[in-house]
């Protein structure tokens, strides 16, 4: 009988504790909160591709017009002054970006965080990025490119890339895979 009783409460604490373990079930939000905790997101490098603006006025201008444009104009002395106006350019920045996680669960996607800053670190842009992080597995990372258009890039200026941890809850909409988990709870 003492070792039916012993074996009861010894029973009962066994469970006891498991279930202290175990916790209350988490939420959805919180799942994917832990899951992007495990991810890192590290930027390899990066290429600017620079293309000049056609401007629409170039086109209408007539034969005429557009050689009287290209002849350089006379300064008092009959030299020919250089007027070297910068050509306007449309930059894209295409970002080479590692993602990697440690979680046996994983993210079809994940918001990361990208900043530029100038030569003097000094933040000048940030954008949110969602990527496929489909292919990203457990393990030493994947190669994501990612473009960025109509940057504001400057010689001298870097980027960063990282990902946020802890979100907080004001900005949680902003972050596409905890956007499904707000609108599940």
């Amino acid at each position: 009988m003492v070792r039916r009783i012993n074996y009861l409460v010894l029973s009962m604490t066994l469970v006891l504790l498991v279930a202290g373990a175990c916790g209350p079930p988490k939420s959805p939000e919180e799942k994917v909160a832990e899951m992007r905790a495990k991810y890192d997101a590290m930027l390899n490098g990066f290429v600017v591709e620079q293309a000049p603006v056609e401007e629409p006025m170039a086109a209408e201008m007539s034969e005429e017009m557009a050689t009287e444009a290209a002849e350089p104009a006379m300064t008092d002395e009959g030299e020919a002054m250089a007027e070297a106006e910068p050509v306007p350019l449309l930059q894209d920045v295409i970002l080479d970006i590692l993602v990697s996680t440690t979680s046996r669960e994983t993210l079809s996607g994940l918001t990361v965080d990208i900043t530029q800053v100038d030569g003097n670190q000094d933040v000048k842009q940030t954008w949110r990025v969602y990527l496929d992080t489909s292919a990203v597995h457990r393990g030493p990372g994947t190669q994501i490119t990612h473009r960025l258009e109509g940057v504001d890039y400057q010689e001298g200026d870097g980027f960063n890339v990282e990902v946020r941890h802890p979100v907080p809850p004001e900005e949680r909409g902003d972050y596409q895979e905890l956007q499904a988990t707000d609108a599940a709870s």
